[in-house]
């Protein structure tokens, strides 16, 4: 299976410098799934985004701009986290035992769910890791393809945020004013943009998981991820 993925996504490339990704064959650069993504989801920021900046300086008794400085820095610490947890579960998945530097905050904690929930998984097969997909339009990269152990095709995305945001009455942009607009389905819909661009390609995506490895958690989350329908 492995052969056929790289035979239909060869044309596709990820750049790490800018994170792009280009179609080879039209040299044209692709919209990221991640980017597109936002196209629907309703983001926080303007008046709202400065309404809770000023509260919350407010209640800190500081500035909004030192208490800019603060989000800044724990969304950079955030990013840096997220990242090695994504490394680290990668390399398990690959049957490969690393030790991640554990001098940021709630890095051990991360690190022992993503340990408990492989153990937990330990008869998914691997497939691919960091898989670049793609088509005319859009690119990404999905965290892990596999099988489980009903040997299903499934895909398997990873997520390290602080914790996940739902909304009560705030809707999607068209075409998925159907659906809330908060990060778990922003996700869902992200998702659903990978297992489109497989599907495009011969590939029967049967199931859809988001891990959820957070420092607000005990243990780490697992949500079935259900199918949307996708209008480029």
């Amino acid at each position: 299976m492995i052969a056929k993925l790289n035979e239909a996504f060869s044309h596709i490339y990820f750049i790490e410098e800018g994170h792009k990704y280009l179609n080879i064959n039209t040299n044209e650069n692709l919209i990221s799934v991640t980017t597109k993504k936002k196209d629907y989801v309703r983001q926080f920021e303007g008046k709202q985004k400065d309404y809770w900046l000023n509260r919350k300086a407010t209640e800190a008794g500081i500035t909004p701009d030192e208490m800019q400085e603060e989000w800044d820095e724990k969304r950079i610490v955030g990013t840096t986290r997220g990242s090695i947890i994504h490394d680290y579960a990668e390399n398990i998945s690959n049957r490969k035992i690393t030790a991640p530097e554990l001098n940021i905050p709630g890095l051990a904690k991360l690190k022992r769910q993503a340990n408990l929930y492989f153990k937990d998984h330990i008869d998914y097969v691997n497939i691919a890791t960091e898989l670049v997909v793609g088509n005319d339009k859009i690119g990404g990269m999905i965290d892990r393809l596999c099988l489980n152990e009903k040997g299903q095709l499934g895909i398997v995305d990873y997520k390290t945020d602080k914790e996940f945001r739902e909304s009560y009455g705030k809707k999607m942009k068209k075409p998925y004013n159907h659906l809330p607009s908060d990060s778990i389905h922003g996700y869902y819909l992200q998702v659903n943009m990978y297992r489109e661009l497989l599907e495009e390609k011969g590939f029967n995506i049967e199931f859809m998981e988001i891990v959820h490895f957070g420092i607000n958690n005990d243990d780490y989350v697992l949500l079935n991820v259900p199918k949307i329908d996708i209008i480029w």
